[in-house]
């Protein structure tokens, strides 16, 4: 299967597909929960995509933060977002930009919590990330998977 992976451009705030997924099935923001389901997402070249991940145990891994994973038997099943059971996985290290109080992770996690009840955003895929140090603000950009609804929303540092 062929994979790639996205590292995070802080100068445009936009994924960008550049090599492999370093031998992982899937890499993307971790951004729902429920029970001992993960929800990752990712927006690559224009198009989102996403997988439901379950496992026996609770998954140490908190929304907002990026992962690779590793599906058991290498197997997805089904439409977007796919299902897999998870073998394992690592939390891919993303530079802070700039002076910022939040790190990346808080200011996605803030943003999530904004579109938590709205049933149009209910499998949301990060598009862009950008801190503007000038009002120390953040401006996450996501979309629907299901209705490629885009909506921008202003995390402050408060």
């Amino acid at each position: 299967m062929l994979s790639f992976a996205l590292f995070k451009n802080h100068v445009t705030g936009s994924l960008e597909k550049t090599v492999n997924f370093n031998g992982g099935d899937f890499e993307g923001y971790a951004v729902k929960t429920e029970g001992n389901r993960l929800l990752l997402t990712n927006y690559l070249d224009g198009d989102s995509s996403g997988v439901w991940l379950s496992s026996q145990e609770p998954v140490p891994i908190e929304l907002g933060q990026y992962v690779r994973v590793w599906f058991k038997n290498g197997q997805a099943l089904g439409t977007q977002p796919l299902r897999a059971e998870l073998d394992r996985f690592e939390v891919v290290t993303i530079a802070p930009p700039g002076h910022s109080d939040l790190t990346e992770i808080e200011a996605i996690q803030k943003a999530l919590n904004q579109i938590e009840d709205d049933k149009h955003m209910q499998v949301p895929a990060i598009k862009s990330i950008i801190f503007h140090e000038e009002d120390k603000r953040w401006s996450i950009e996501m979309l629907s998977m299901y209705n490629d609804d885009l909506i921008t929303i202003k995390v402050d540092e408060t």
